[in-house]
């Protein structure tokens, strides 16, 4: 019998046969007792999920330490600081924060955030310096779980590279990614929203709970923040809506995105209105408005020149430094290949063969593009805040598209190890710069708190800055110099000019010098509305009248 064995195997030709004999000669022996324990390893599945979740928590906190080490150099403003006063708020009670007069954003995702932070004993002023560096590492690790999503293991770790060299290591205009306000946690929820989407391509999952969710980031983002719709909704819609159209109405998964957004915004939309309606804060709506065709062509200088900024590539000032020649030619090889992937991806939309996450990233790639473009909002490095959904979104894009691009070779690792030393360097520049000395908003802080100055009214500028820096012990408000002063109607509660407010009337006006003829508006402003002031400062760049007796706006003197 063992003999004709093998010639039955050779005979029958039976594939069957000879896999079941492959089976049962390879039978492993498990090691038993102390030998057995001692086989485990950390690629166990059993352990995997351990190991995973270390890793995440501890570049989680190794990233928030860097940025919030880069982001002590950077000084902050009025803008900044009124998300905090919204979340001080908001912790004490005022969820809906009634009497608020916001800008066009609420930002109330963000002032939530806050709102539970402080909470747990965290004051404003260390909130402001410690929340935005976990936000922006929070999103660098959504970005890094979006790009392994569909992409095989022996390409996967090439496209996490590309993705947080672009992302994770910015080189210039920093504060445009780790401070408060800047959109920073509308894109945190958009990204994770465009996640979730993500488990529900493949025809085998089940989609509703996912659409669930997808529903109530999205409404959440868009609640907070209606650059949202632009960055969010309308690319996810716009993708949906072309996907269904060109599988000819066949696709009820990409009907049902398209209705899931359609939804989500107007729950968004909906729930503005309904806090409004409640008495809760109310925005100040903003018109857009397209550029005029004579200005286009230096909108389209700007926008090409801004996305050269944020990848830290100066159009305008070269540099004589060979480290920062070598540094500003990394970065240009990074946007050079963000923008290559981007073509790649668009010619595989174009015949039908792009996965529908990579179709969306791009969608909020050319959207984002394309507003910036033909608004009237090219000007200026603050308005750099409206192109950060290109460095995120392209990134995660590269790191999708890019890795099948890639050749393990010699060349490629050395390549890739000098790219990421450049990168390194130009991070570890920030990092390694001196603490910034106390900003003026805070020396003003502290000189009117000195001299008993607690309770006053500023330029907007000089407001809720100095009320942050102060930690509230000195709070100015904004005003308005319209000949009297008014209240100012923008990041401002109605309670702060009145008696209601719970503290002394406001005894002193502050602003920064700047023209001659715009101070004596100033002064005249608050003499018709104060009266003559007994005494005034000059403190630095400030202008400080002191009456001897408050007086409210809405009301009332003390």
């Amino acid at each position: 019998m063992v003999s004709r064995f093998p010639e039955q195997i050779a005979l029958s030709g039976s594939i069957t046969l000879k896999r079941k004999l492959t089976r049962s000669a390879k039978v492993p022996v498990e090691p038993a007792g102390a030998a057995r324990d001692q086989s485990r390893s950390w690629r166990e599945p059993a352990l995997r999920p351990r190991v995973r979740v270390a890793i995440l928590v501890a570049l989680v906190v190794t990233l928030t330490v860097a940025y919030w080490a880069v982001e002590r150099t950077i000084s902050f403003n009025s803008d900044n600081a009124c998300v905090l006063l919204q979340a001080e708020d908001v912790a004490a009670g005022n969820l809906a924060l009634r009497g608020w007069t916001l800008s066009n954003c609420s930002f109330y995702p963000e002032s939530s955030f806050y709102a539970l932070a402080l909470l747990l004993n965290h004051s404003a002023r260390s909130l402001a310096r410690e929340g935005p560096p976990f936000i922006y590492a929070i999103i660098v690790i959504i970005a890094l779980w979006l790009t392994g999503r569909g992409v095989g293991d022996p390409a996967r770790c090439a496209g996490y590279v590309i993705t947080f060299l672009l992302i994770a290591l910015p080189g210039s205009l920093q504060h445009l990614f780790i401070a408060p306000s800047t959109h920073m946690s509308t894109l945190l929820l958009v990204l994770a929203a465009v996640v979730t989407l993500s488990f529900g391509e493949k025809p085998s999952d089940r989609p509703c709970a996912i659409y669930f969710i997808y529903i109530a980031l999205m409404a959440f983002a868009v609640f907070g923040d209606l650059f949202a719709v632009y960055v969010g909704a309308i690319p996810v819609a716009a993708v949906a809506a072309y996907r269904w159209v060109q599988s000819r109405f066949s696709h009820t998964r990409e009907l049902a995105v398209l209705a899931a957004t359609i939804v989500a915004v107007l729950i968004g939309n909906g729930s503005l209105e309904f806090v409004r309606a409640m008495g809760g804060f109310h925005i100040v709506p903003i018109d857009a408005h397209f550029v005029a065709m004579r200005s286009l062509r230096s909108n389209a200088w700007a926008t090409i020149a801004g996305i050269a900024a944020l990848f830290g590539v100066s159009l305008e000032h070269g540099t004589a430094m060979p480290l920062g020649a070598i540094l500003v030619l990394a970065r240009l090889a990074g946007l050079l290949f963000l923008l290559l992937c981007c073509s790649i991806a668009a010619h595989r939309t174009l015949r039908g063969t792009e996965n529908r996450t990579n179709e969306i990233l791009l969608a909020v790639i050319a959207l984002d593009v394309l507003e910036y473009l033909l608004s009237d909002r090219a000007e200026g490095l603050e308005t750099l805040r409206y192109l950060t959904p290109f460095v995120l979104f392209g990134a995660i894009l590269a790191g999708r598209v890019g890795n099948s691009l890639l050749r393990p070779t010699r060349g490629f690792y050395a390549a890739l190890g000098l790219i990421s030393i450049a990168y390194l360097a130009g991070f570890s520049r920030l990092i390694i710069q001196p603490v910034q000395s106390a900003q003026k908003d805070s020396q003003l802080a502290q000189w009117l708190y000195q001299h008993g100055l607690v309770s006053g009214y500023g330029d907007y500028w000089q407001s809720s800055i100095v009320t942050l820096e102060s930690d509230g012990k000195v709070k100015v408000r904004a005003v308005g110099f319209n000949g009297r002063l008014i209240p100012y109607l923008w990041e401002s509660k109605d309670q702060w000019y009145s008696a209601k407010s719970g503290v002394s009337a406001p005894n002193f006006v502050v602003f920064e010098n700047q023209k001659y003829l715009m101070d004596i508006f100033r002064e005249v402003s608050a003499v018709r509305t104060l009266g003559k002031p007994s005494q005034t400062f000059q403190f630095q760049t400030f202008t400080i009248m002191i009456w001897d007796h408050g007086k409210w706006l809405l009301g009332g003197t003390e």
